[in-house]
């Protein structure tokens, strides 16, 4: 490796790396103190063999710290390692891989969510798994973006939406690390479509049913409609039991908003439920298999997806009048108000303007 004396004025001269090859010069006084040449700017780093293992950190940017600076730090990291506390150094410059198991370690979401940002990583950002999150730049994350557009606009962004809550999880875990602004900021009016145009409100709703109608599956026929005159996210629907079936509500209590939950139904949600009886003892809807619950009934041939189904259950309350607060109830959002803490809306109270907007459904589903 080039050895240089680390100076502002010799770090004015320096040149920025060509291409993706990034070059490490090791300064002459100081052993261990370093500055690399990317391809948008110089990075210092101090490191040093401890065990026969080459630990390296990252200290700052050229022009977000100076050379004086960058130089004292580096001191102060050596000295650390010396004295045996490179590992603890290590946990300070995270990478995407320690980032993704904090975040699927913490993270109250379905399984099928973990896997989907377990595979996004793992599979489309592979080679980016065991590099420091504040090496990974907004340059990696067009181009990245762009390769994987090619081969399909939703996986592109669906990866990048990943990177970007692993990325988020990180920044708000690591207190004694600065790390940048996620560099996903570089998509910022480059997404190849907008986040919520496949969840938008169904608007066709003849054209919906009669593609649900054709599905081969009835159990997912039934979980769409459900979903439909409900407006329950795909997995409160899928992991149904029969115990929390009762003749005039449902009992939710996995969900997303983490309480438990009644919901009034109908005579149509029944029509809907009872068909199921006779294919498990416990769950409402199973799999073919008989293991458990169905984890993914979508299919490509109806229109939007499961969750557009609950953008389309509160738009029809809305477009009929019942007031917000109520259709937030009957979806169980969670509310920021200090208030919604006190207040307990009895079931029976969200029964009117559940029956008027299944009505409403109906009569849309001609």
């Amino acid at each position: 490796m080039p050895q240089l004396n680390i100076t502002e004025d010799q770090l004015a001269r320096l040149p920025l790396a060509s291409g993706n090859q990034r070059v490490t010069y090791l300064d002459k006084k100081l052993k261990g103190f370093s500055v690399i040449a990317g391809k948008r700017a110089l990075s210092f780093y101090a490191q040093r063999d401890v065990k026969g293992k080459t630990h390296k950190v990252f200290l700052g940017r050229h022009g977000e710290i100076s050379v004086l600076k960058a130089r004292e730090a580096a001191e102060d990291v050596i000295y650390g390692m010396r004295k045996g506390e490179a590992r603890y150094l290590e946990r300070t410059n995270p990478t995407l891989r320690m980032a993704l198991e904090l975040y699927l370690s913490h993270v109250r979401s379905c399984e099928q969510h973990k896997y989907h940002v377990r595979r996004a990583c793992e599979h489309w950002l592979k080679d980016w798994m065991d590099r420091p999150l504040r090496d990974i730049t907004r340059g990696m994350v067009l181009t990245r973006h762009k390769e994987l557009g090619r081969d399909g606009v939703s996986m592109a962004n669906d990866t990048m939406r990943a990177f970007r809550i692993v990325y988020h999880a990180a920044l708000a875990h690591y207190e004694n690390i600065s790390l940048p602004i996620c560099p996903t900021i570089a998509l910022r009016g480059r997404w190849y479509t907008p986040a919520n145009t496949r969840n938008g409100a169904i608007r066709d709703l003849k054209g919906w049913y009669a593609a649900v109608s054709t599905l081969t599956n009835p159990t997912h026929q039934a979980i769409y409609m459900l979903c439909l005159f409900t407006g329950l996210r795909r997995g409160e629907a899928c992991k149904l039991e029969w115990d929390r079936v009762m003749p005039d509500r449902l009992f939710i209590r996995e969900n997303k908003a983490n309480r438990p939950f009644y919901l009034p139904i109908t005579a149509r949600h029944l029509a809907i439920i009872e068909p199921m009886r006779g294919l498990d003892d416990r769950w409402v809807f199973p799999d073919r298999y008989g293991k458990g619950p169905t984890n993914d009934p979508r299919q490509v041939s109806v229109p939007g997806s499961i969750h557009s189904l609950r953008h389309t259950f509160a738009s029809v309350g809305a477009e009929l009048g019942i007031p917000d607060d109520t259709i937030g109830r009957l979806l169980n959002h969670a509310s920021g108000k200090i208030t919604s803490r006190y207040i307990s809306v009895n079931v029976d109270a969200l029964r009117e303007p559940m029956e008027r907007i299944v009505a409403e459904i109906e009569k849309r589903l001609g």
